[in-house]
């Protein structure tokens, strides 16, 4: 219950609210469609949903995939709920709200979807979404980073450790999120250590011919040698130009 109390007399400035009962959930960045609003809720998916102390149901359910504050983004209408998830009891819902809305929705934690997060860029979403509805499926944006980077679907399954056929494949949605991250984390990485004056991106730096790793490309450098680290292919002397 909400009551809005009489100001005292002597009382100078905002009037007292006082409320009774849980604290309402709140997410003021966040306007959702009344569509979205009803499909989820119809699903079993209130908006704001709360599970009480996250501590407590953390400790509870030790072994479940719990996401505190969650927020569910999709590509065409971005943020459309946000909630407490338990992706263990949850996933058959949230496919159900994704096959209604006809779109596939992406998982963020708390503060991957809020705030100055509220309105990311889908990219960006994918690059954190924890989950997504629609079953298994390739790597996200990966014949987009093959193109950008010049990089061949084997010279990215070197760097990600695995074979060129499962670079290729169908993985569950936490798998090929997790590649994609670390796609773009080794991306970030090297982009960090480049000197101004290099303007060919990070692909061509790996398959550019280095001078201290004798002639060899980083790429070809990693694939001769399996002990050789990624860390010690990175110290190389950058190439001018």
């Amino acid at each position: 219950m909400v009551r809005l109390n009489e100001r005292p007399k002597d009382f100078e400035g905002t009037a007292v609210i006082e409320l009774k009962g849980p604290p309402l959930a709140v997410d003021l960045e966040f306007k959702a469609f009344r569509r979205d609003r009803r499909v989820f809720s119809e699903c079993g998916l209130g908006f704001g949903r709360c599970f009480g102390s996250k501590s407590r149901y953390r400790d509870a359910n030790p072994e479940n995939q719990f996401v505190p504050n969650a927020n569910v983004f999709c590509r065409t209408r971005g943020k459309v709920w946000w909630g407490d998830l338990d992706l263990a009891a949850d996933k058959p819902a949230l496919e159900e709200a994704a096959k209604r809305l006809r779109v596939r929705l992406h998982v963020l934690a708390e503060f991957d979807g809020r705030f100055e997060n509220a309105e990311a860029r889908h990219s960006e979403v994918i690059c954190r979404a924890l989950w997504h509805t629609g079953g298994p499926s390739r790597i996200p944006g990966f014949r987009q980073i093959m193109k950008e980077s010049r990089l061949s679907a084997a010279d990215l399954a070197l760097l990600l450790n695995i074979s060129e056929r499962k670079v290729l494949g169908l993985h569950q949605p936490e798998a090929a999120l997790e590649m994609r991250r670390r796609l773009d984390d080794l991306r970030r990485w090297i982009e960090m250590g480049l000197p101004e004056s290099w303007s060919g991106g990070w692909g061509r730096w790996l398959t550019r011919p280095n001078p201290v790793l004798s002639g060899a490309t980083p790429i070809q450098s990693l694939r001769r040698d399996k002990e050789l680290s990624f860390g010690k292919v990175m110290l190389a002397e950058w190439p001018n130009g």
